[in-house]
């Protein structure tokens, strides 16, 4: 048990709306912090692990059932890709694209399904994943009958024995939202809620959660990226300290209105209320508090002997970009540049050189295992996971993926798109060419194809979300990127057209002509083929569908 009049000082000197939960023991929650309601935000994952677990031990809910088979109004099955389960849903690792930024009212009304955009396969990476949680509240609805707000007073609050005015449901949660996430939850109800955290309560004289759900909860990871790296647990995000392993909410949006760490084999919660902003100071009074008065839960030199047997790859990535995906067009391109890290090898490590949104770091990180860098001096460890031997990185909450050669020009190549167009228009000049029809017919593709293409990559920069979410006419982003690939196909044809013209002679006899047209061959040909690799690192050639 650790004393107050140890505890409290440091936690409060932090945060004024910080306290602790040590076993059945509260400590620093205030009448008024009791008696107000405070946002779930990142804590509804945790309530959604909860009542999905609790229909896994009904039989509801098979946790490594392909959710395809069991929404198949809403999701296709692929027997050849790994099928997204509930259990990849709890760790967040579905691999599900970010719906954009700044959608209207009007986009409450879309359906799901149009949220259901692939960036990565399932099992590959954790990310903060609204459009998953939403897939699995789906899932729970249709296997059990009930609604999401009935699940949630029969599966936890009447249970653990909170009262109903203690909840505060709110509104229906859009789908780049976390269902439940504008509940709020008195004060005094939190640390019931917490309780299955710290142990597993005793309901009517049987245990909350069965033997194996309780562990997927507490301590049987369903990811990780390496052996000494963070893991994710059902609903929760499992960070390894040299000491400690602290469970927390894993949730990327700042300023949660509840910050927790839990320990649970010591039966301990730390909790910050209130959305103060000062949650990284938080955040160090707990490490200080574990590191001088709770004794071991984690042997941390065993994990790193357990790491070092793993094979390194025989080369890691030199650039990185934020596994973060929106869907949109533009906010990915433009991610590109303000979200990245670049390496370089120093012998022993890497000097790291990262910008996220807003902020960046700089410095120099040795290995300690394979796959794993520690800083010199301060910043945050460098993990590369196992998968696609260092096909994704982690540096603090910050999630990466490995951009290749092609990768590192995604965000630059938007500045030579319209120079790419307007050199390929003026093959529209041999619309009236008198030397064959040939060459009046390439005059034609010249004009057609860089209009298709360039309408194409325009309407799907600037009006792509507003029409599939605001305006919900996916036909109409069918149509321009019909188009837009059947331009392709127009520029594909120039280079081949102009080595035609020059093998049989069909070129200009005289005037400036005839010293103009080879150069203007050459530059067009390189003009298309440049146009149509751009439109591949960006992922546009050959998508016709519009989500």
């Amino acid at each position: 048990m650790l004393r107050p009049d140890d505890v409290l000082p440091k936690l409060k000197e932090a945060s004024n709306a910080a306290f602790y939960i040590n076993g059945p023991m509260v400590h620093g929650l205030s009448d008024e912090m009791a008696a107000d309601y405070y946002r779930l935000d990142g804590v509804s994952k945790y309530a959604l692990a909860l009542i999905t677990l609790r229909l896994a031990d009904r039989g509801l809910i098979d946790l490594n059932e392909p959710v395809a088979k069991a929404l198949p109004d809403l999701m296709d099955f692929n027997p050849f890709e790994v099928a997204i389960t509930p259990n990849h849903l709890l760790a967040e690792t579905g691999g599900f694209a970010h719906a954009p930024e700044g959608l209207g009212e009007t986009a409450h009304t879309a359906p799901l399904s149009y949220f259901l955009i692939k960036s990565r396969g399932a099992g590959q990476l954790d990310d903060d994943d609204p459009v998953g949680w939403h897939v699995l509240k789906s899932l729970l609805e249709r296997r059990s009958g009930q609604s999401l707000q009935t699940l949630l007073l029969q599966e936890v609050l009447s249970p653990l024995g909170i009262a109903d005015q203690s909840m505060l449901t709110g509104t229906q949660e859009p789908y780049w939202h976390t269902p439940l996430s504008s509940a709020r939850i008195q004060g005094m109800a939190l640390q019931a809620f917490f309780e299955p955290l710290i142990h597993n309560p005793i309901i009517d004289g049987k245990p909350y959660l069965k033997t194996e759900s309780y562990k997927e909860l507490v301590s049987t990871p369903l990811w990780e990226m390496h052996p000494l790296g963070h893991a994710r647990m059902a609903g929760l995000r499992l960070e390894r300290m040299e000491n400690h392993e602290i469970l927390a909410i894993a949730a990327t949006g700042q300023n949660q209105d509840i910050s927790i760490m839990v320990l649970p084999h010591s039966g301990l919660v730390f909790l910050q209320l209130g959305n103060q902003g000062d949650e990284p100071r938080f955040m160090d009074a707990v490490h200080s508090i574990l590191h001088e008065e709770v004794p071991p839960t984690y042997d941390h030199q065993a994990a790193i002997a357990r790491a070092r047997q793993l094979v390194p790859p025989s080369e890691y990535g030199r650039f990185y970009i934020c596994a973060h995906t929106p869907s949109d067009l533009a906010t990915r391109i433009k991610n590109v540049d303000t979200c990245q890290m670049r390496l370089r090898p120093t012998g022993r490590g890497f000097d790291v050189t990262a910008r996220t949104q807003g902020s960046g770091v700089s410095y120099t990180a040795t290995e300690v295992a394979p796959f794993y860098f520690q800083p010199e001096s301060s910043g945050e460890p460098l993990v590369f996971s196992t998968y696609k031997a260092g096909g994704y990185a982690a540096l603090g909450q910050n999630s990466f993926v490995k951009a290749g050669v092609l990768g590192q020009w995604r965000g630059h190549i938007g500045g030579y798109i319209p120079v790419m167009l307007l050199v390929l228009l003026t093959g529209a000049l041999h619309i009236g060419s008198k030397t064959s029809v040939q060459w009046r017919r390439f005059g034609w593709f010249c004009l057609i194809g860089p209009a298709l293409v360039g309408g194409g990559l325009y309407a799907d920069w600037h009006w792509w979300a507003s029409v599939l979410y605001e305006h919900q006419l996916p036909a109409l982003i069918t149509a321009w990127r019909t188009g837009l690939n059947l331009g392709l196909m127009l520029l594909l044809a120039l280079p081949m057209l102009a080595m035609t013209f020059v093998r049989q002679q069909n070129m200009p006899q005289s005037g400036l002509a005839l010293l103009l047209a080879g150069p203007h061959l050459g530059l067009i040909s390189l003009a298309a083929l440049a146009l149509f690799l751009s439109s591949i690192i960006w992922g546009m050639a050959g998508t016709f569908t519009a989500y």
